[in-house]
């Protein structure tokens, strides 16, 4: 309830990282008020490999949350998820959705974040995001709801092959990494650095970015602004029905390129 506050050096559920070994089917609830601090969450962690499986946290209610600004939150195993709803708040320096170098093979993990005012966030330190790798990390996402926002601050995204994030609310930061799907129907802002772009950026929203350099597919439908567009693609050779304003940009794909 109000008040409630759990303060410890960390926090691994479904985890014996001395061990390797992980556990399934555990669940952390944080609601009503009630506050975790401390250093970090490893949800099904191993060190040593994918740990468990099924392994749930959840943060819910107006000033419940997780307060751990100088760690991560990590999911490894399969099929773990992280849910900010209804109004609560979690701060820390990163999440990992089935990412943890050298590590791979883990699936189907999951961070969502909704309902109006539920954030995650990093303070002034910024919370970086790892969403699967290019290797077996795959089908990890990230949801961002309309009313809900992930901010990174001056931290970078990273979305690998064969995983998605899709944002109906706010998604900042400084740089972004995209070899898997991003659908943006809210606001996309990556401002301060480069958006490189392997995979796939679907956007009906409104995009502000510094550099974006294009070597998959954009297509877009919403507004897209930049300071810098390189275009290398030859296989997305036109913008979308959508509006692209930039300072400076260069087409070097070697086909027609077509706005409209």
């Amino acid at each position: 309830g109000a008040g409630s506050l759990l303060d410890c050096g960390g926090v691994a559920l479904a985890g014996l990282p001395s061990l390797g070994q992980g556990g399934s089917g555990n669940h952390l609830t944080i609601s009503a008020g009630g506050a975790l601090q401390g250093g970090g969450i490893a949800i099904a962690l191993s060190n040593y490999g994918p740990g468990g499986n099924n392994n749930s946290v959840m943060v819910t209610d107006p000033g419940s949350r997780i307060y751990s600004p100088d760690d991560s939150i990590d999911i490894r195993g399969s099929g773990g998820s992280l849910t900010v709803q209804a109004g609560a708040e979690v701060t820390c320096s990163g999440v990992n959705v089935g990412s943890a170098t050298p590590y791979s093979g883990f699936v189907s993990n999951t961070v969502i974040v909704t309902g109006t005012g539920s954030s995650i966030h990093g303070g002034i330190y910024g919370a970086a995001c790892n969403i699967g790798d290019n290797s077996s990390s795959t089908n990890n996402s990230l949801f961002v709801s309309a009313g809900a926002s992930f901010a990174m601050g001056p931290n970078s995204m990273s979305i690998g092959s064969n995983n998605t994030a899709t944002i109906a609310g706010t998604l900042s930061g400084r740089t972004m990494s995209v070899w898997g799907t991003l659908n943006n129907s809210g606001i996309l802002q990556v401002q301060g650095g480069d958006s490189n772009l392997y995979g796939t950026l679907n956007n009906s929203g409104n995009w502000v970015a510094g550099t974006v350099i294009v070597i998959g597919t954009i297509n877009n439908a919403g507004t897209f602004t930049a300071d810098a567009v390189w275009w290398y693609s030859s296989d997305c050779t036109s913008l979308g029905a959508g509006s692209m304003s930039a300072r400076t940009a260069l087409v070097s794909n070697g086909s027609t390129f077509t706005v409209g």
